[in-house]
């Protein structure tokens, strides 16, 4: 088997996934909750607390993305030879194990390059620079409650290792 450099390209993961991954409850609660909050917000707040505000998520955003793609890192890292090759033998292979962080760090992305962006046009471009922060906002809130599908993920991974474990010690015990 050859791997090339595009079989781990971010938009190929992205799209394998299909729409279903992204509408995980958290995610479609830190959505409807961030366009609530960003109305409100757009409504109450003056620009220089937007733009305030906007800086704060882009902070915050760019330490989760960190934060993120370091636990990717780890995970993996700390994933025994035998459960790798375990999933790499699954119908779908590795890629749907490392789906939920990439389409995560991808969602933090948009955070952070929103806020950024809105922080660039919000003082010229009042009417766009609203829409932008709601969206900021949306996407902010869908990034923070994807660290939460994100834990499921882990959560889920380490079930089916353990259960991996046992069944390789059975399987050892059986063969003595």
């Amino acid at each position: 088997m050859t791997l090339r450099k595009k079989d781990f390209g971010i938009w190929r993961i992205l799209i394998s996934l299909g729409p279903r991954a992204y509408l995980q409850p958290e995610g479609v609660f830190g959505i409807v909750a961030g366009a609530i909050i960003s109305v409100v917000m757009v409504r109450y707040l003056d620009l220089e607390a937007r733009i305030g505000l906007a800086g704060d998520f882009m902070v915050l955003a760019s330490v989760l993305l960190g934060v993120v793609f370091a636990t990717m890192a780890l995970v993996v890292s700390l994933l025994s030879d035998e459960y790798l090759q375990v999933l790499c033998d699954s119908e779908r292979g590795f890629l749907p194990f490392m789906a939920p962080f990439v389409a995560g760090m991808a969602v933090q992305l948009i955070a952070v390059i929103s806020s950024l962006a809105y922080r660039v046009v919000a003082a010229t471009w009042i009417h766009a620079g609203a829409w932008i922060f709601c969206f900021l906002v949306m996407a902010f809130g869908y990034a923070m409650m994807d660290v939460v599908s994100l834990a499921k993920t882990v959560i889920a991974h380490a079930v089916t290792r353990a259960e991996f474990t046992a069944l390789s010690a059975c399987s050892k015990k059986d063969n003595r």
